[in-house]
């Protein structure tokens, strides 16, 4: 955990510059991406990510705030799940990827502990009220990689005649 750090409180001021400091690329543009399912029902949020995951999206977008005691991702398909507004996350949640939000809090209700297996980056306030364990896998990061990024020309794929 980082907390304090002055080179991030300059980023912290400006949602896009922090988000493109971690993405390489805007929240606009995550979000317009065709591989990222955006989440716009703040009823049902967490039902529609559900459909959503079975559907075969990884990369999830909202500007709800999201409140979830349910696993994310998993091991052999973790996820990007970024929000510009709160997360909450309540007990025993597991998570499998890279969680962005602009606050997160993590309550102890509900069973077990949780856990966050990937990242958590929160541009602004987080607050745990619960043991969670937080486990940083740069093997599942690596994994969701390509889930940010947009079509590029293959050198030798391409020709215009």
């Amino acid at each position: 955990m980082i907390a304090n750090d002055t080179s991030l409180s300059a980023l912290s001021a400006n949602s896009d510059a922090m988000f493109n400091s971690y993405f390489g690329t805007t929240i606009a543009q995550f979000k317009a991406s065709t591989s990222t399912k955006t989440l716009t029902n703040c009823g049902t949020v967490e039902n529609d990510y559900d459909t959503a995951f079975k559907q075969g999206y990884r990369a999830f977008q909202t500007t709800c705030y999201f409140q979830t005691n349910k696993d994310l991702g998993t091991v052999a398909s973790p996820i990007i799940f970024v929000t510009t507004n709160g997360l909450k996350f309540n007990g025993g949640a597991d998570i499998y990827g890279l969680i962005y939000g602009d606050q997160a809090t993590w309550d102890e209700v509900g069973a077990g502990n949780g856990s966050i297996n990937g990242a958590l980056i929160v541009r602004g306030n987080y607050c745990a009220n619960a043991n969670a364990d937080y486990n940083y896998r740069g093997d599942l990061l690596k994994n969701i990689r390509g889930l940010t990024g947009t079509m590029a020309r293959i050198p030798g794929s391409w020709k215009d005649f």
